[in-house]
């Protein structure tokens, strides 16, 4: 899957461990949201990679996980 144009799934993959250490830009963090939001695979991948890291599978919009920069 190609969205938003340019940004292909193997491009955020590759950014999905940034995206959960909130390392990414603004621009790139919301990005990556969106396409997640529009693929089921890449959100799978990212509640995978959540799993694994402890954090929480799901997070309602709106809400960051408990010492999330972004505010």
């Amino acid at each position: 899957m190609e969205y938003p144009p340019g940004w292909t799934c193997e491009l955020v993959i590759v950014r999905l461990e940034l995206y959960l250490l909130d390392r990414l830009s603004l621009s790139e963090a919301l990005t990556v949201a969106e396409h997640i939001e529009a693929c089921a695979g890449c959100a799978h991948r990212l509640v995978l990679l959540r799993v694994g890291s402890g954090e929480p599978a799901f997070t309602p919009p709106g809400e960051r996980p408990a010492g999330g920069r972004r505010g």
